[in-house]
């Protein structure tokens, strides 16, 4: 969802939307939301920081016929939201052996 150019698009237009309380996660307080998307299209629960409304989690819930029910989870450990960014990181470097010239290519 951090990079996807809809985020929570699906979650927003979900079949139901359900706030199931409060939970904590790695020292952060979360709201914790339970959706359910539609006919075959799965169910989570999303739990959301109360201090920035970013996700720390997401349980993704799942039934296999004749095996039963489970659930996997993804979890936010460290989220830095302004992380230092050194400017060098980004110039380019010429490969040892090659030379640099203001001329274009042939």
């Amino acid at each position: 969802e951090f990079v996807h150019s809809r985020p929570f698009d699906d979650e927003i237009g979900a079949e139901t939307v359900e706030f199931q309380g409060e939970e904590t996660v790695n020292g952060e307080e979360c709201f914790k939301i339970y959706v359910e998307y539609g006919v075959n299209r799965g169910k989570s629960t999303w739990l959301f920081a109360k201090s920035d409304l970013l996700p720390r989690r997401r349980i993704q819930h799942f039934s296999i016929p004749g095996q039963g029910d489970g659930t996997f989870a993804i979890e936010v450990t460290k989220l830095e939201l302004t992380p230092a960014v050194d400017p060098a990181g980004f110039k380019t470097k010429l490969p040892e052996g090659y030379e640099q010239v203001a001329d274009c290519a042939p």
